[in-house]
């Protein structure tokens, strides 16, 4: 991975956008954070700074997506609807939002807890070789380091479209060729923001 992505969990803008064209917007909500709550504020948020980005105003700009599917944003722009990738991560009272008008996007926040059964949680979804980099590691440091790998993962996936599922070989090679970056992610978390490996190129329909 390449040196961190910053982000204001203020309710800002990060230091994006990024070597990928990928910019980060985080909000960090009361200490009982409701996750309807947490949902709508993402989102206005990520309306203004689309807004902004555009031109449009954030009541003209609609997210797409549903279960199962990335969330995606359609802007109407001079040069015709540009296709904007989103990924949106939840976790406690925080949530983070990335957007990239050169494609897909993925982005993950990950708790550092000590689960007792990581080492079976790695293997099982993150393959064999993390479960064994994880099983090297002293016992200290594994949730750290669980959670960074973890959080790698689901960003990876989420710019694949690709949902949750046990290690395969064909879903691993697909993994390991995302561009990633961690995240300067809150205290007691881990995040990270993957790209696919394709060339960058903006989806015009």
């Amino acid at each position: 991975m390449s040196a961190a992505s910053g982000i204001g969990w203020g309710g800002g803008r990060g230091a994006a956008p990024d070597e990928h064209g990928a910019l980060l917007v985080g909000v960090a909500g009361p200490e009982r954070h409701e996750r309807a709550a947490a949902r709508l504020a993402i989102r206005a948020l990520l309306r203004e700074e689309l807004g902004a980005w555009s031109g449009l105003a954030p009541d003209r700009i609609a997210l797409h997506g549903g279960a199962g599917a990335p969330p995606y944003a359609l802007l109407q722009r001079a040069e015709g609807v540009l296709h904007v990738g989103l990924s949106i991560s939840h976790e406690g009272r925080f949530s983070v939002a990335a957007w990239r008008p050169h494609g897909a996007v993925g982005v993950d926040l990950t708790p550092i807890v000590a689960l007792p059964d990581c080492l079976d949680l790695a293997r099982d979804y993150l393959g064999p070789e993390a479960a064994a980099a994880l099983a090297a590691r002293p016992p200290a440091r594994r949730p750290a380091a669980f959670a960074q790998a973890w959080s790698a993962h689901e960003a990876s996936l989420k710019c694949l479209g690709i949902g949750l599922v046990e290690w395969d070989a064909e879903i691993a090679r697909r993994v390991a060729g995302c561009r990633r970056r961690p995240l300067a992610a809150p205290p007691g978390h881990a995040g990270c923001l993957a790209v696919p490996p394709a060339p960058d190129q903006r989806i015009w329909v």
